[in-house]
């Protein structure tokens, strides 16, 4: 039967599974291969176009693709294949790699460089002092018949933290919202999803408005018994690109 009710105390859990987190961070795993697939639109009147790519990773820690700080032993990135009306030059398909790098960075545990100065300055399940000053917080537990359970953490942007760098040109208000699933008996992560929707305001042109929103899920599965990354799910959505697409682990070998 399943019973799903509050945590009573969901920084204590949220502190629990953090300190779970950083050891499953310290862990590598073998050599694997992601499949990237992703649907392209520059604007709503564009046509569409579709690429894909093959990376190949050893010695992660298994809990993100592609991170700043982890010590890989290998790892390659490789264009497979593009449909579309045009033909691709060769600083296309640089610039379609780089794209479908950036989808790579989807993390609960590591900062996105392209956001460090703005909206995702930190990550969400890694530093508690910041996480419980940035965010919102509610906890449940979820029960099954069997004995096997989940706990469901959901971290809200606060209304009064600044969505960007003070003194930036550029201004960005709107709404942050993690939501992970941790193994209600061993801690570990076992779903982590990211909801982003931002419109941004210059300063120097009020009307100078753009709409921004980005949206993924991330689920794990186990290798030695700890999270190993199996598929991310994203869809990103602005005024100068639209972006649909999955990346999901082929094998393992």
């Amino acid at each position: 039967m399943l019973s799903i009710k509050p945590v009573r105390n969901p920084k204590k859990l949220i502190k629990q599974v953090m300190k779970r987190f950083q050891t499953d961070l310290l862990q590598t795993h073998s050599a694997r291969r992601y499949l990237v697939e992703g649907t392209f639109q520059k604007s709503p009147r564009s046509p569409s176009f579709s690429a894909s790519c093959l990376y190949s990773v050893e010695g992660d820690n298994g809990l993100e693709i592609m991170g700043p700080s982890q010590n890989i032993i290998t790892s390659k990135l490789e264009l497979l294949s593009y449909e579309g009306p045009d033909s691709l030059t060769s600083q296309d398909s640089t610039t379609l790699i780089s794209i479908l790098r950036d989808l790579l960075l989807a993390s609960p545990a590591h900062r996105n460089n392209e956001y460090d100065d703005g909206y995702y300055r930190q990550a969400p399940f890694v530093y508690y002092e910041e996480t419980n000053r940035l965010y919102d917080n509610k906890a449940y537990e979820i029960s099954y018949g069997s004995g096997r359970g989940l706990y469901r953490i959901h971290l809200t942007r606060k209304k009064n933290c600044e969505l960007y760098k003070s003194g930036d040109r550029e201004h960005w208000h709107g709404n942050v919202n993690f939501t992970a699933y941790f193994d209600r008996s061993t801690l570990r992560i076992t779903q982590f999803k990211c909801d982003f929707v931002f419109v941004s305001e210059e300063e120097e042109d009020p009307c100078a408005i753009g709409a921004f929103s980005f949206h993924y899920l991330i689920d794990y599965d186990e290798e030695g018994g700890t999270p190993l990354l199996k598929r991310i799910s994203f869809a990103e959505e602005g005024d100068w690109r639209t972006i649909t697409g999955t990346i999901r682990r082929i094998d393992s070998q």
